[in-house]
């Protein structure tokens, strides 16, 4: 009877250690099984930084503004008033030059060629209405529904103005004189209703400078991105 007591305490000994083993090895596979929960880190976005990067900067009325930083991107309009205005962000291009995003989202102007406008003695852009209101005088060459204003922005006395459309079919480029005026004081505008008829209507200005001496300015579309395109021309080359 001791025999047969001993045997069965045994064999309860041996059963429960099977079912231990048996708990611990399902536990530990759900422990395997069981999916781990995704766990998000979020952070509060750096308002800091942009901050740090807006700075105010004296802009001319004339400066173009552009869908985008680089001339790739559609022109849009013209800053329009001298006065201070805020950068927000600035990029360069592949050609080199920064850009600079307007705070008032209206686009991008060119940072790089900025300083190089007042370098020149008359600036020629695309007008406002404002800037047309400022004028000193107009003149309309051709009006019709295509018509565009051009405005003339003396950065220095000019004298003997005369405007100018360029003729093509000679070999010299001559130009014919479509309007004057006797003179344009520093900071002094005036403006110029053309129709650019095509890609190859240039429209221009010839004036004495202070020292009297004569220059050459053409002013055409670009068909780039639809921009006034100007530079002085030198008749002697």
């Amino acid at each position: 009877m001791r025999k047969i007591a001993i045997a069965c305490l045994i064999l309860c000994i041996i059963l429960c250690g099977c079912k231990t083993e048996q708990m611990t090895n399902e536990s530990t596979t759900e422990a395997a099984t069981k999916p781990t929960e995704a766990v998000t880190i979020t952070t509060a976005p750096t308002e800091e930084a942009t901050e740090n990067t807006d700075y105010t900067i004296k802009l001319k009325a004339y400066i173009p503004i552009f869908g985008g930083p680089g001339y790739d991107e559609i022109y849009k309009t013209v800053v329009g008033e001298d006065g201070v205005y805020t950068i927000v962000e600035t990029q360069t291009d592949t050609e080199g030059n920064e850009w600079g995003r307007l705070k008032s989202g209206i686009g991008w102007i060119n940072l790089t060629e900025l300083e190089d406008y007042e370098n020149h003695p008359i600036v020629i852009s695309f007008a406002t209405d404002k800037m047309m209101e400022n004028a000193i005088e107009s003149h309309v060459v051709e009006e019709s529904d295509y018509t565009e204003t051009l405005i003339f922005t003396s950065n220095e006395n000019l004298t003997d103005v005369r405007f100018t459309m360029i003729d093509y079919t000679s070999e010299n480029f001559d130009a014919e004189i479509i309007h004057t005026t006797p003179k344009l004081d520093k900071g002094e505008t005036y403006a110029l209703g053309v129709v650019f008829g095509g890609d190859m209507t240039t429209y221009g200005v010839i004036f004495n400078d202070e020292d009297g001496t004569e220059h050459y300015y053409l002013a055409c579309i670009s068909g780039r991105n639809s921009a006034l395109i100007w530079k002085e021309y030198d008749k002697q080359g």
